[in-house]
């Protein structure tokens, strides 16, 4: 897994915590060899949700009410 996880405090300081995957070693899935991608931004928001549209349309897969 590729992870970015960031907490943006009250006082606009920012913390990460990529490791924290609270369904990790549930249903006896392996929770090893996850890969941190560093402080998320909107912009890697953004870029990820596109990524994500990308392979939608690439699998022919709708999503939403048809």
């Amino acid at each position: 897994n590729f992870v970015m996880w960031t907490k943006v405090k009250s006082d606009g300081t920012t913390t990460t915590n990529p490791w924290w995957v609270p369904d990790c070693g549930l249903n006896n899935t392996v929770c090893t060899g996850n890969v941190s991608g560093g402080t998320a931004t909107l912009d890697t928001e953004k870029q990820e949700y596109q990524r994500w549209l990308s392979k939608l349309t690439a699998a022919n897969v709708n999503v939403g009410p048809q």
